[in-house]
């Protein structure tokens, strides 16, 4: 009981410190969605706050948790390999390949034991690759030189 209650108040903390970024980032210009201002960033990241903390909060004390994990140097150095096998392939084999790689080599531990949430996971960070590129013009190449199609 007493740790729900710790829950509940960090999670309403959380949601004040959101909600109070949010008032503060009123006062920035929020700009259009084609030409975003220096106020829509914080805006979302504050809300966004605000929602995971009352999240937080509402969660009930029959609910499962996650299961605990402790960090090993084996994960810490999977995150790190992931890291420069995308830097290293995202000019050669393009973003959409080095996202993948991404995805898929720092969560080799993971993906043993939860293979379709990693595979929603690669699915995911592929639309947002395209999007990135396609639709924000992002100039990076999305496929590899080969392949693509500008």
């Amino acid at each position: 009981m007493r740790a729900a209650r710790r829950r509940s108040s960090a999670g309403l903390g959380i949601a004040a410190i959101g909600i109070g970024a949010a008032v503060m980032s009123a006062q920035l210009e929020l700009g259009t969605m084609r030409n975003l201002g220096p106020g829509a960033f914080p805006l979302t990241v504050a809300a966004a706050l605000a929602i995971i903390g009352l999240a937080m909060a509402a969660r009930k004390d029959d609910e499962p948790t996650a299961e605990r994990s402790t960090p090993t140097l084996r994960s810490a150095l999977q995150v790190v390999v992931a890291v420069l096998i995308f830097g290293a392939l995202v000019e050669r084999a393009g973003l959409l390949a080095a996202s993948v790689m991404l995805v898929t080599v720092s969560s080799l531990d993971t993906a043993r034991r939860r293979p379709v949430d990693t595979a929603l996971l690669v699915m995911l960070l592929a639309l947002a690759a395209a999007v990135f590129v396609w639709m924000l013009g992002l100039p990076m190449p999305l496929l590899p030189p080969g392949l693509s199609r500008d």
